[in-house]
């Protein structure tokens, strides 16, 4: 009978050890989502501490293997760079957004971006490269679309 008792009480522990790692990974999410909003309302007013909370968020993004936090983190800091004018640096840290969020199967975070970096192509001049950037963008949209209401599957066609 002890030994009973004692194996339910250990199997009480550990379970609720592992709830308490399970709840801790999800505040950390709730920080890094906290950390994300607050750097992008400081991108335009002060872009050092923008770029200082993105890079805090994508740190403990990684830590805790939230993909979808470090791919915002990536494009938050991208966007610092794109206010600034600095648009090398804002296609890399884009591209390495891109790529997580390909990985993941973020459809509306990948048009998104693929928007963005279509705005990138036309600031440069260079047309061709932000129409094909931004039909990918539509192609993804019109995708999520009829994904979401299969009934106008019809209606759109790409």
């Amino acid at each position: 009978m002890k030994k009973y008792v004692l194996f339910v009480l250990s199997v009480g522990v550990i379970s609720f050890a592992s709830g308490q790692k399970d709840k801790s990974s999800l505040g950390d999410s709730t920080k890094v989502i906290a950390l994300l909003d607050s750097s992008k309302r400081y991108i335009n007013i002060l872009p050092d501490s923008a770029l200082a909370i993105a890079n805090k968020a994508r740190e403990l993004s990684r830590e805790i293997n939230f993909e979808k936090g470090e791919a915002l983190a990536l494009k938050n800091i991208g966007l610092v760079y794109y206010y600034q004018n600095k648009f090398v640096q804002t296609l890399e840290f884009w591209n390495q957004s891109l790529q997580i969020l390909q990985r993941i199967g973020d459809d509306l975070g990948q048009s998104n971006l693929q928007g963005n970096i279509g705005a990138v192509f036309y600031k440069q001049g260079d047309e061709v490269g932000a129409l094909k950037h931004h039909l990918e963008s539509l192609k993804l949209a019109v995708f999520i679309l009829k994904r979401k209401r299969p009934g106008i599957k019809h209606l759109i066609t790409f």
